[in-house]
């Protein structure tokens, strides 16, 4: 049974690390990944919920699992894209997904030089 939670729970951690309430945003973020784990992906936002996760451990100073996990999130977004054999709806999966293309572009800017994207 898929639950509609984790979304959510990914927008929270967001609202906590933005308003500076880091255990609240590593919280949430975990919350919605073990949702994840035991319910299996949400319809939608299992992007979102992966990089809420990412953006909570790089500001809590953990950069090496915030690597770690953006370099999953991009797996994940990679493996959804090469399912869509049309390359400009596939183009159109990463690039104007707004959470797909800031997955892509974190995971570049950490792999390279770690720099934080707002």
């Amino acid at each position: 049974m898929q639950t509609a939670l984790g979304p959510y729970l990914a927008t929270a951690s967001t609202a906590c690390r933005r308003a500076g309430d880091l255990p609240g945003a590593i919280a949430h973020a975990k919350r919605a990944l073990e949702l994840i784990a035991i319910h299996g992906p949400p319809e939608e936002g299992e992007a979102s919920i992966r990089l809420a996760h990412a953006h909570a451990l790089h500001a809590t100073g953990a950069h090496d699992e915030a690597l770690a996990a953006i370099t999953d999130a991009e797996a994940h977004v990679r493996t959804l894209a090469a399912k869509i054999q049309d390359d400009k709806w596939r183009a159109c999966f990463l690039e104007a997904i707004p959470e797909n293309a800031e997955t892509l572009a974190l995971a570049n800017a950490w792999r390279d030089n770690r720099a934080p994207i707002r």
